[in-house]
């Protein structure tokens, strides 16, 4: 079946679903997304500060926190704040990113009472000891040794360093060990008495209740907030420029990334982008799949990705092959890159291209968490909420005329950074 059209099935389903958002008087931003059909609920408190607004000097700060605040709240231990949410079979957990940081719970809905209270404690009410930071410290360090070991996530960290420079976006979310050791307790609560502001949350909410009963519960936990007013001001001044980097690693595989810079989030080719990144390297049916892996048999992970923040972002492309094949299948990417400039692109490619970005779109949100957090992410990235009729729209609108516009601004491989990483 095309997904040009919801099914009568799923239009019925997504008719009865009720979206409001209402901002309380102490700055909060509230959304909710009634499911008739849910029988769980997805609660998150998502914070609009991530590692790009760690501080000069303690990298992996906004993520210290995420990790530091199950350690011990005002009301509870952490070995309470654990058995009180498992005793009620929730499952709670938390992500930070470069711009969000997001706390959140799903469990059946008789239970949401007790959730909510847990969570705002948890969130709002951290005691950041010392003792407690240390030892969060060595097990974000070992985390971070982690990384180091996985070439994947060392390469990329790389392409940030040099796309986005010293400002902290082009840093990693951990940090570094160095910058762990530095911080202290006083720092997280610092950071967090600056960031955790009503104005700068957003408290999103999937499940079957009625908004006002959600409005209720919610404003009763956080009544005793004060509505203090925000500014966040984020760096993004460093210039790119083009660069290439080789290194030798104790890897088995030599990795390759390719790696250009994009605009934000909020721009009108959002959608062209996405399609262009499935129809080169997204998928088993890409052109960098078929190319690489299937044709020429050089590679067994190759792909590209796409990475928006609220005002740049990234392409990029990944390799892992022996050494001597590497000068091939560098040179087979770059002819996919500037067939995408000089060759025409298929209606049937971008058709294929539609259809897996609408089956991925809707097949998402079939998870309650993913609602919850979608809420949350149009919000902040775009000032309201975008549904899933509004997202299959626009991705059915998407062109050839942008599909070329796309590549022929950003798939230049005269503008794209390399990182190479030679095994020893």
């Amino acid at each position: 079946m095309k997904l040009n059209k919801l099914n009568t099935l799923e239009q019925s389903e997504i008719n009865k679903i009720k979206y409001n958002k209402t901002i309380t008087s102490n700055g909060f931003r509230i959304l909710t997304e009634q499911l008739p059909f849910a029988e769980s609920f997805s609660l998150g408190i998502t914070i609009n500060t991530g590692s790009r607004d760690d501080y000069e000097g303690l990298q992996g700060l906004a993520h210290m926190i995420e990790h530091c605040v199950f350690r011990q709240s005002k009301n509870r231990s952490g070995k309470q704040i654990a058995y009180q949410f498992e005793s009620i079979g929730a499952y709670t957990n938390a992500f930070t990113t470069k711009e969000v940081t997001c706390f959140y719970v799903r469990a059946l809905s008789g239970n949401f009472e007790k959730c909510l209270e847990l969570l705002v404690d948890l969130v709002f009410n951290p005691v950041f000891d010392e003792k407690d930071v240390e030892k969060e410290k060595k097990i974000i360090i070992e985390e971070i040794k982690s990384y180091e070991d996985d070439p994947e996530e060392m390469i990329c960290d790389y392409a940030d360093k040099i796309l986005f420079g010293d400002i902290p976006l082009g840093e990693p979310i951990a940090g570094s060990i160095s910058s762990v050791k530095k911080a202290k307790a006083d720092d997280l609560k610092k950071y967090h008495n600056e960031f955790y502001k009503p104005e700068n949350i957003v408290i999103s909410f999937a499940g079957n209740f009625e908004h006002e009963y959600l409005l209720d519960k919610i404003g009763d936990q956080l009544k005793e907030f004060q509505n203090e007013k925000f500014n966040s001001i984020r760096n993004n001044t460093f210039i790119y420029q083009k660069m290439d980097i080789e290194e030798v690693k104790s890897f088995q595989q030599t990795h390759i990334l390719l790696a250009n810079k994009i605009p934000g989030y909020n721009t009108a080719l959002r959608y062209p982008m996405a399609a262009l990144n499935v129809i080169l390297g997204e998928g088993m049916s890409s052109r960098l799949y078929q190319q690489l892996r299937e044709k020429n048999s050089l590679a067994y992970t190759i792909y590209s990705s796409l990475t928006q923040y609220t005002d740049t972002g990234s392409i990029s492309i990944y390799s892992a092959t022996d050494t001597k094949k590497i000068k091939k299948v560098e040179k087979l990417i770059i002819e996919e890159l500037n067939k995408l400039i000089e060759k025409k692109i298929l209606g049937t490619e971008l058709d294929r291209a539609k259809e897996q970005l609408k089956s991925s779109t809707i097949m998402a949100m079939e998870s309650m968490s993913t609602r919850m957090q979608s809420l949350a992410k149009s919000e902040l990235l775009l000032g309201e909420n975008e549904d899933i009729e509004t997202t299959i729209d626009l991705i059915n609108e998407v062109t050839l005329d942008q599909i070329k516009d796309v590549a022929e601004k950003y798939y230049n491989f005269d503008q794209w950074s390399k990182i190479v990483f030679l095994p020893e």
